[in-house]
């Protein structure tokens, strides 16, 4: 007995020795297969050794790196985070998930825009919006999630494991109510699935149902015992605090006696029996860092990490080692470096310093170093090498351009092939190059997963289904049940989806020639799918390709056969847009009554869809039903003010302008005017203009004028020709012009034009800018003009300001320059205050001089004069408009009282016709004649649309 307890102990203890050394054995080797680029195969060494060590970071992390690298983001994600959970401050893991998860995410947006896009071109398929709520939950955007998951669940019924993820979203979100009414249906579906149990239970004691919960996690602990999620429910349930954690540490040991020469071993032999000894692991990793065994200190506080992060003397320790350890590798870079200066050519040299260089996560000066090399020695070792590390780097092109010149060479390296063989798959390309290279690998290494793993997926890009069903089948005993069926699962679906594609490449291609635009093909194309047995068309697409051909249909003017389509979807299954498509369909066939009754049934079931609405006055417009018309776009036209179709339909109407920068789009004024002085000059003008608004900001026109001159002993008539400019440079600076001849009976004929350039803010100011060239008589108003001719260029400017307190403020200034060499200069200024809302007074200061006396017209010197002066808006109305002014002021040389008067008045006869009268009187005093006198009318008529 006491030699079988002794066998038993010893063999105990060899296999608990064994046991650890395998642990280091198995990050050895994943770390010597990580280096040949043999992710798959170090995968699997990880697997057992984190299943070992859950502790250990460094095992997680390296198994994200070989995840990372075969493209696989999410398993790669899932565990960085394991890793720097147990080592939050590792700037290495940090920087390693940091890249994955920006890797990953962008992949994910890009799947949910691919998804998008297939649901663009067919709406139907549930999976396609599972799939998009599925990327964003694993973006962490719960809300999305939710909402695509709820567009899923409207399409199809979930299964089990979707129901769970997404109760997992609405737990997230908070939605709890939701979730537990799935959760009680799906219970009931699937009474022996204890995962949706252990949810039921956590969602209705949420909702503070606490027996009921209670009853939940004890049905699923019925169904599977020991389930941990139903038994942290249970504690809870009961009032009981739960918690995680990995390691026990409730053993202690005494302190040894024994000799510090002895202890590392001592402490290791004890560490094999009692691993969770950590206080005795710490007296290890004292001991390492006293003899200088930096690395293997570095391991044990990678295991003690998780549990004492925080801890004052796990940190002193980690922050002595971490220095001491990145000071090793620095040295060692150091004198590589230097061993590299002397010996460029040092090949054993240069592999160990990018080996360290991407240990420290320099891999950019790893790969330059290995290039230099290569400038100067051609080295397939380090060409391969280099491979790797640009591989590491996600330069997989490049990568691809240094494994095929070391192919060509026929270098011979089985990991090189299969590097290759995976860089083709990653970029898909070159398919055949990339089946050939995963089999000549595997005629060497034949067990190797992760090649086999790559030549499936080689075999179903090239779609060669059967081979890879025999390969899963030769190679099953490599793989585990779960991985099986996921690697079967995988073929049928890829399978399934290129006999779909098979199946709807008629479909496919009827819509291109749709799109193209030849309808008369498309309809024959769509005709001949529809003919399909509709037990191998799903229904949705069925009803899909239907709806595509009814709208050809109509495209094509057939309407009775599109009517037909949307009438046979309708009495299946009431869709409102398929409704609307009816209706469109019906008012393009110009049927416009009948689209008037179903736009008004539509507008009835969605009162806040604009599009009906449109359409439905535009069917009543054109059913000649414009006041019904009227009413719907003006209510539009308060939801949408500056809509271009909109306002369009109202000049239509009649009820605005075409261009609504002016005030017209066509507009006709004829006028006349006469004036008379009591120095017998009279004169009496009949006008008649025309503009044409050619763009919301440019007009073009024109005008004939006819005038009378005459005097008590001369008499002239005189025509005028006129072409006319108008532009609005923006919505404040206006620009107007003209340019003509003008005619008098003697057949005197001359040159006439103008230009102005106003810019007005109505409310704060206005500027004005005028030129023009005419004949004298028409601005100076002499009766010794009448006779003879003397043009005159005449230019002035004017402001008008409105400082603030109903203040305002305007100058004005006119030089005038006749052909006779004289030249005048006009001035007034005027300050005032708008007393009342329609009433103003101020004051005016007058100033009037010619440089030179002329017989021919007044030319005053240094003429002035101080007047107040008064304006009234009588009436302002939308039908009319009345405004007086006047002016008294005193002339100072002269000693003389002078006065004006003025009235405006305005009618409307309709919104496009109106009539305007301006009638004015004043009296002034003129030193070479005495008191002077005149009166002015100026009538006309503006009719516009």
């Amino acid at each position: 007995m006491k030699i079988f307890l002794s066998i038993t102990l010893s063999l105990f203890f060899a296999v608990t020795g064994i046991s650890q050394t395998n642990q280091s054995k198995l990050l050895e080797e994943s770390q010597s297969l990580i280096s040949a680029g043999r992710f798959g195969e170090a995968i699997e060494l990880l697997n057992r050794f984190v299943t070992a060590n859950p502790h250990s970071a460094e095992g997680f992390n390296l198994r994200g790196f070989c995840y990372e690298k075969r493209g696989n983001y999410e398993q790669a994600v899932y565990d960085y985070r394991t890793a720097i959970r147990i080592k939050p401050e590792n700037k290495l893991i940090s920087e390693n998930l940091k890249r994955a998860e920006n890797d990953w995410y962008r992949l994910l947006y890009n799947q949910i825009e691919g998804y998008k896009r297939e649901i663009a071109i067919d709406p139907s398929v549930a999976k396609n919006y599972l799939e998009i709520g599925k990327c964003y939950k694993n973006l962490g955007e719960w809300t999305e999630a939710e909402i695509w998951y709820d567009l899923y669940l409207e399409k199809k019924e979930a299964s089990a494991d979707e129901m769970l993820r997404y109760t997992e979203i609405l737990a997230k979100n908070n939605h709890i109510q939701k979730g537990e009414s799935y959760l009680k249906k799906y219970v009931e579906k699937y009474p022996d699935d204890h995962r949706l149990w252990s949810r039921y239970g956590y969602f209705i004691y949420w909702l503070g149902k606490t027996k009921l919960s209670e009853n939940a996690f004890l049905k699923a602990l019925e169904i599977r015992p020991f389930f941990k999620e139903a038994i942290d429910g249970l504690d809870l349930v009961k009032g009981k605090k739960f918690f995680y954690t990995f390691n026990d540490t409730t053993y202690r040991f005494r302190k040894s006696s024994s000799e510090k020469v002895y202890l590392i071993d001592k402490y290791l032999k004890s560490l094999h029996k009692n691993p969770d000894n950590d206080e005795l692991r710490f007296k290890l990793v004292e001991e390492l860092i006293k003899h200088n065994r930096i690395e293997e200190a570095f391991q044990q506080l990678e295991l003690l990490k998780a549990n004492y992060k925080n801890d004052s003397n796990y940190v002193s320790l980690s922050t002595e080692v971490i220095k001491e350890r990145n000071k090793i590798f620095d040295d060692e870079i150091t004198e590589l470096k230097k061993n590299l200066t002397d010996a460029p050519y040092n090949k054993k040299s240069l592999l160990r310093l990018a080996e360290l260089l991407s240990y420290r996560n320099q891999t950019d000066e790893a790969i330059n170093y290995l290039k230099n090399y290569l400038l100067l020695n051609d080295d397939n070792d380090i060409r391969f090498q280099l491979a790797k590390l640009l591989m590491w780097n996600s330069d997989l092109c490049e990568s691809k351009n240094q494994l095929e010149i070391l192919k060509k060479k026929n270098y011979s390296n089985s990991e090189a092939d299969l590097l290759l063989a995976k860089i083709y798959l990653w970029l898909d390309q070159d398919y055949e190059k990339s089946e050939y290279l995963f089999e000549k690998y595997l005629s060497k290494h034949s067990e190797n997963k992760d090649a086999i793993a790559g030549l499936l997926d080689v075999k179903l890009k090239l779609q060669n289904f059967h081979e890879a069903e025999n390969l899963l089948i030769e190679k099953s005993y490599l793989f585990t049940s779960d991985e099986i069926i996921n690697l079967k699962t995988k073929i049928n679906e890829t399978k399934d989806f290129s006999e779909y594609s098979l199946k709807y490449k008629l479909l496919e291609e009827a819509r291109q020639y749709a799109l193209n635009g030849n309808h008369q093909y498309s309809i024959k194309m769509y005709e001949e799918f529809l003919k399909f047995d509709s037990e191998f068309i799903s229904k949705e697409i069925y009803h899909q390709a239907k709806l595509e051909l009814a709208d050809l249909y109509s495209a094509d003017l057939q309407f009775e056969k599109s009517d037909q389509i949307y009438s046979e979807l309708l009495a299946n299954n009431y869709d409102f847009e398929i409704h609307k498509r009816k209706a469109k369909n019906i008012f393009w066939s110009k049927n416009y009554s009948a689209a008037s009754v179903e736009f008004r049934k539509l507008s009835l079931k969605s009162p806040d869809d604009i599009e009906t609405k449109l359409f439905l006055a535009d069917a009543l417009l054109f059913a000649g039903e414009n006041d019904k018309a009227r009413n719907i776009y003006k209510d539009l036209l308060r939801q949408s003010p500056d809509s271009y179709i909109l306002n369009q339909r109202l000049v239509w109407l009649g009820d605005k302008k075409i261009f609504p920068g002016f005030d017209y789009s066509f507009q006709l004024i004829p006028s006349a005017n006469y004036f008379i002085d009591n120095q017998d000059f009279r004169y009496a003008g009949q006008s008649f203009l025309t503009q044409i608004a050619l763009t919301k900001n440019f007009a073009i026109g024109g005008a004939i004028h006819r005038g009378n001159l005459s005097s008590l002993v001369e008499e002239r008539t005189l025509y005028m020709v006129k072409g006319t400019l108008n532009l609005r440079l923006n919505e404040m600076t206006t620009t107007k012009a003209s340019f003509g001849q003008i005619f008098f009976n003697s057949k005197e004929k001359s040159i006439t034009g103008d230009f102005s350039l106003t810019i007005e803010n109505p409310e704060s100011f206005l500027i004005n800018t005028s030129y023009q060239h005419t004949d004298a008589s028409l601005l100076l108003y002499s009766p010794s003009l009448v006779d003879k001719r003397l043009f005159i260029n005449s230019a002035s400017l004017f402001f008008l300001v409105y400082p603030g307190l109903n203040f305002l403020v305007s100058t004005r200034y006119q030089i005038f320059l006749p052909e006779d060499d004289n030249q005048g200069h006009q001035l007034s200024f005027r300050i005032g205050n708008i007393i009342l809302k329609n009433f103003s007074l101020g004051y005016e200061f007058y100033y009037y001089t010619f440089r030179d006396f002329s017989s021919l017209y007044w030319s005053p010197k240094n003429f002035s004069s101080h007047s107040l002066w008064l304006e009234w808006k009588i009436f302002n109305t939308s039908k009319s408009f009345l405004n007086t002014g006047a002016k008294a002021g005193f002339i100072p040389d002269d000693k003389f009282i002078l006065s004006e008067a003025f009235i405006d008045f305005n009618y409307y006869f309709m919104k496009n016709l109106s009539f305007n009268l301006y009638i004015s009187s004043g009296s002034t005093y003129r030193k070479e004649s005495g008191g002077y006198r005149s009166f002015s009318i100026l009538s006309s008529l503006s009719f516009s649309f």
